[in-house]
């Protein structure tokens, strides 16, 4: 039987990889592939201090899945974030981010548990912090 946090590691593959896989079984073409992936970028840009410039590329990123419609491929990220090495604030922007298209997003359910119990694993959750962010 899976832990809570066992449940909550992906598997340590990232999210390139799963996209690729994913185009390549369903023989589609990974347009807006960026040379390396957001989530990595961001958590580099996060770990250099630039915290505000790394949300913006959260925000940006997955802006660009919901306006071009591409909600598969951004559960897949969701469904693959490595929730123990992102820092308290990208956890938080990833949720804030894909708030307005939770409904498309089955993953978000679960990172939203899984966001919940590493806050409260290093200390960090605070009754009210994750309000308005539900799946």
């Amino acid at each position: 039987m899976e832990t809570a946090s066992e449940e909550c590691e992906p598997q340590q593959i990232w999210e390139f990889q799963f996209m690729s896989r994913l185009a390549a079984k369903r023989k589609i073409e990974c347009r807006h592939m960026a040379p390396e992936p957001f989530l990595i970028r961001a958590h580099r840009l996060d770990q250099r201090g630039r915290t505000d410039a790394a949300l913006d590329l959260i925000y940006d990123s997955v802006d660009e899945f919901l306006r071009t419609s591409e909600f598969e491929r951004l559960d897949l990220i969701l469904a693959n974030v490595a929730v123990a090495k992102l820092s308290v604030d990208i956890l938080l922007g990833i949720l804030t981010a894909t708030l307005p298209a939770k409904s498309r997003l089955p993953s978000r359910a679960k990172l939203f548990k899984c966001i919940e119990q590493e806050l409260k694993t290093r200390g960090r959750y605070e009754q009210g912090l994750l309000i308005g962010l539900e799946p």
